[in-house]
């Protein structure tokens, strides 16, 4: 009879079984916090358009219209908001809002913006100026977000925020 020592440790197939655990959890604990980043991003989005509506009805008290004259797509004071290219966009809504100390900063648009030329923030007018919209593309909107830009002023048909630029979430006019 053999009473040597015993050997002790783990089997490869236990190994691998809490190595296969291990990475299970972490992927689900990884993909939560990716869901909690973009609903984060998603409310930095809603509170700067909050901002930007407030500079706006200032601007209103100022001068009776929300066209933000000089300023954005040839002029008009609308289009995308905080973006400036030198041609048809040659002053930014966002600066001229800045300038008449409404916003705290000249360009606004999406912090998380990923892409360098296309932006985010979309100011549309109707009504003569007496109404707008401002739209945002949201990572995680929800069903009203959706189902309200489709009703909020922001153009119609194939040249609508939502329907060409991809926008699901807007605010408007008070």
């Amino acid at each position: 009879m053999y009473l040597g020592k015993q050997k002790s440790g783990f089997t490869l197939i236990e190994l691998l079984v809490v190595i296969a655990i291990i990475g299970i959890l972490a992927s689900v604990v990884l993909s939560s916090l990716n869901d909690a980043r973009a609903l984060a991003r998603d409310s930095v989005r809603r509170a700067e358009l909050r901002q930007v509506q407030i500079a706006l009805e200032y601007y209103y008290q100022k001068y009776g219209t929300y066209r933000v004259v000089n300023s954005g797509w040839n002029g008009g004071g609308n289009g995308w908001f905080g973006y400036e290219d030198g041609g048809a966009y040659t002053v930014a809504v966002s600066r001229v809002l800045y300038n008449e100390g409404f916003l705290s900063e000249p360009l606004v648009d999406a912090p998380f913006n990923s892409s360098a030329t296309q932006p985010e923030y979309m100011m549309y007018l109707c009504d003569g100026g007496s109404n707008y919209s401002i739209s945002s593309t949201l990572e995680r909107p929800t069903t009203d977000d959706i189902t309200h830009i489709q009703a909020t002023c922001n153009g119609v048909g194939s040249n609508g925020t939502y329907t060409r630029y991809g926008k699901n979430y807007a605010i408007e006019r008070p």
